[in-house]
């Protein structure tokens, strides 16, 4: 009989609860169609993407992949066929090749199979040192893209396919790339690594693909850690390049980011995150109003970005001048960036009550009085949100508010994130040259303040602490060892130090004994001489004479 719906204890509950609503995004942003039925198959603990699939009123068969499952013809046909988290079966009890026919045997004649199987050759695989990686690749589920493709032309002749590379993997994905929209050098150290905790990694996985990106870039498919594949007999419908979501943030602030080949656009990952659409919305307006040139709009609760692929972003556009031109030609174009907004932005005639009084940071009045403050504060207007089109600048993107901020802060938080993304950069040359150094330290406070409202916490701290590197294992003994000698040493010299003082001590004791005994032998020698027995009268009459005048 086929088990169905069985859910295993989890021994690291706590941390799935934490990040539970992660594993939803390999499906969430698939456009479904609606009233559909779909087949799910996968291992005996994963309920998740069930629980999605639902929740939106798709009629769901969940079955668990194994030998038994191969015996089921009763369960007809469906629109889609969903194969994940099967890497964990032992091949020698069913094999990928047995899931795919048995898929295509309940794949509707239209219908769509979307199957995620984990790379074998995936950086995470290479890299993960944890001992739950012990079973071998020959004896998962996991295959090379090469295996996966040979599979898809053996089973599926004349079928159309696509992939998606989701990262970091399947179990947690955060971004998903196209093979017509792969990930950059400086983009994927901004796509979070996400790792069980004590999960133990040889080097930084970021670090990794962006060397392997600087090589060359097409070789990201061959190497990223999940492949989903998309399978139909039609010619693929879906139009979707890439996607990207807000899992670091909190609930009311986690948006999904979608790139089809004509458009961008920006929608909420649930009913929580609504009202951030809505104050998107607002800075769209606020923007226009000040005639700022934007390249988003509003409809039906999405932000849509008009979609620019001739050109590149201003912060592109700035290191491409300073490798042509020098740093003097990137201030030239950040100064004019400014006087840009000074002149547009609508500014703040009340500086008694600014961004800084309403978390309470406390700013010098005359270091604020240089500050030029803002009345509605859209804070992200930074290169990397700005394209420069027949010389002028085009904004998308702006999420934030807050209300009388400093332009000056708007501008030092777009060298900053200039700086994050090219190490050639002079940060500290461009704050001079904007006579910004004088406010950099408290900008850094209220940068830190505006990024700690919005992240999540906990999800941070699973980030942070989740996994170490070898090398960073290896440097943490090596600093335990090296903090253990400095203690032992600075023991040893204690007990030292300890027995001396013990020592001097024993011998100050035996020198006062050996005083104390030498007066009392005095004393004894001097009440037995004679000169002493001839005034004790005296002394007795003089003791009788003092207590009489003292009364």
């Amino acid at each position: 009989m086929v088990k169905e719906e069985k859910l295993l204890e989890n021994e690291n509950i706590d941390f799935n609860n934490e990040v539970s609503y992660i594993k939803e995004n390999l499906i969430n942003w698939y456009p479904f169609s609606t009233n559909s039925d779909i087949l799910e198959i996968t291992t005996d603990d994963e309920i998740k993407l069930t629980e999605y699939l639902k929740s939106k009123s798709y009629n769901v068969i969940r079955l668990i992949a194994e030998k038994e499952m191969l015996s089921r013809s009763d369960i007809g046909k469906f629109n889609y066929v969903i194969i994940h988290n099967i890497d964990v079966i032992n091949k020698s009890e069913i094999s990928l090749e047995q899931i795919l026919e048995f898929a295509k045997e309940h794949q509707k004649e239209n219908g769509t199979i979307l199957i995620s199987i984990k790379n074998s050759l995936g950086i995470e695989n290479l890299n993960c040192s944890s001992p739950n990686q012990a079973q071998s690749n020959e004896e998962k589920n996991m295959y090379l893209k090469n295996d996966v493709l040979n599979l898809i032309n053996q089973i599926f002749e004349n079928y159309h396919y696509k992939f998606y590379y989701p990262l970091p993997n399947e179990d947690y994905p955060n971004v998903f790339f196209t093979d017509k929209h792969l990930p950059s050098q400086e983009g994927i150290l901004r796509d979070m690594t996400l790792y069980k905790p004590h999960t133990v990694v040889k080097d930084d996985e970021r670090e990794i693909f962006r060397k392997l990106l600087k090589e060359d870039q097409n070789l990201f498919g061959t190497f990223a850690n999940t492949f989903l594949v998309e399978i139909s007999l039609e010619p693929i419908k879906t139009d979707i390049e890439y996607v990207s979501f807000g899992n670091s943030r909190k609930p009311e602030y986690r948006l999904k980011t979608v790139m089809t080949d004509t458009k961008v656009y920006k929608e909420p990952i649930s009913k929580k995150a609504e009202g951030h659409i809505s104050e998107i919305k607002e800075n769209i307006e606020i923007l226009e109003k000040s005639n700022i040139y934007m390249l988003d709009k509003y409809e039906n609760g999405r932000i849509y970005s008009k979609l620019i692929k001739q050109e590149i972003s201003f912060d592109k556009f700035l290191i491409n001048e300073a490798n042509k031109n020098g740093m003097d030609s990137i201030i030239d174009w950040i100064k004019k960036f400014k006087d840009e907004l000074d002149i547009k932005l609508e500014k703040s005639e009340n500086n008694n009550l600014t961004v800084f009084e309403k978390y309470g940071l406390k700013c010098n009045s005359d270091l604020k009085n240089k500050m030029h403050f803002i009345k509605h504060g859209i804070f992200d207007l930074i290169f990397q949100n700005c394209f420069v089109i027949d010389n002028k600048f085009y904004f998308y993107d702006q999420e934030w508010r807050e209300e009388n901020i400093p332009l000056e802060f708007i501008i030092y938080r777009a060298i900053y994130y200039l700086g994050n993304s090219n190490n050639l950069i002079d940060t500290d040359m461009l704050y001079k040259s904007l006579n910004l150094t004088n406010f950099i330290e408290i900008f850094n406070k209220l940068e830190f303040i505006l990024q700690e409202k919005i992240k999540d916490d906990e999800i941070w701290d699973i980030h942070r602490e989740g996994y170490m590197t070898v090398n960073a294992t290896y440097a943490t003994m090596v600093h335990f060892r090296n903090l253990h000698a400095e203690l032992k040493k600075d023991y040893d010299k204690l007990e030292e130090e300890k027995e001396k003082s013990e020592k001097e001590l024993d011998n100050k004791i035996i020198e006062k004994e050996k005083l104390i005994d030498d007066l009392q032998k005095k004393i004894k020698a001097m009440e037995n001489s004679r000169s002493w027995r001839i005034t004790k009268p005296l002394r007795y009459f003089n003791g009788k004479f003092n207590n009489k005048a003292g009364r």
